[in-house]
């Protein structure tokens, strides 16, 4: 047996010949006081991020991409320390007997 070709089309519309858009690199003081605000708060408003923009010589849209990727982070982490949390108990409903449990969302 011949294994089978498979072919990508792509719709007329999307521009592949597009430069990449240049990436962000944050300044220490930046990245801390991004940090800072998001301990303050993990969603900001319009008006909120308006001003940290400002306050921190960055545009509205880096900060809010930086928010939804941080945001993303911490509920990855949040998730990976869920994962494996079992644990042997025993049960209070039929004794001597064994009970695993999961401790999770």
């Amino acid at each position: 047996k011949r294994g089978k070709t498979k072919w990508l089309i792509f719709p007329k519309a999307l521009d592949l010949d597009r430069p990449k858009r240049a990436r962000t690199f944050f300044s220490q003081h930046q990245l801390q006081s991004l940090e800072d605000a998001f301990q303050q708060s993990p969603y900001l408003d319009a008006t909120e991020r308006e001003k940290l923009a400002i306050r921190l010589g960055l545009t509205p849209t880096q900060v809010k991409v930086w928010y939804q990727n941080r945001r993303t982070k911490a509920k990855k982490k949040q998730d990976e320390s869920g994962k494996s949390s079992f644990s042997i108990v025993e049960s209070e409903i039929v004794p001597h007997s064994t009970a695993l449990a999961w401790k999770g969302r």
